[in-house]
């Protein structure tokens, strides 16, 4: 089975998935069950980046789930606070840009995202 990716008007496809991976997949399945504990779900999390196509390795996924959420609720809680007061200074703006690369490692989500893309694109 050949899976089909569009991006930007252009069709990727990803290699088919070997018997190997099936058999590790249909295994952690298996394995996983409705256990929730931190080991299945690692497991689980490394058999998904295995079966679709690698789009993050497993160092990506755990950077993102280090910074994604700190970066979400900074972003969240500039703009309540900036809503709240009426508007935001540039003082506060140029603090949040700052902010941006520092607190909450901007930077590192950015290039998470495109090693991925280059990855992908890479393919064609």
């Amino acid at each position: 089975m050949k899976r089909k990716i569009v991006v930007n008007h252009k069709e990727y496809t990803t290699p088919r998935m070997g018997v190997d991976t099936y058999a590790d997949y249909v295994e952690a399945r298996e394995k996983i069950g409705n256990d929730t504990s931190r080991e299945s779900l690692e497991l689980m999390m490394e058999t998904v980046v295995n079966v679709y196509g690698n789009q993050f390795t497993m160092e990506e996924l755990n950077t993102l789930s280090n910074y994604e959420v700190n970066f979400n609720d900074y972003v969240r809680t500039n703009l309540i606070n900036w809503l709240m007061k009426g508007g935001v200074s540039d003082a506060d703006w140029d603090a949040f840009q700052s902010d941006l690369s520092g607190k909450v490692n901007l930077p590192s989500i950015q290039q998470v995202y495109q090693d991925a893309y280059d990855r992908l694109a890479s393919m064609s």
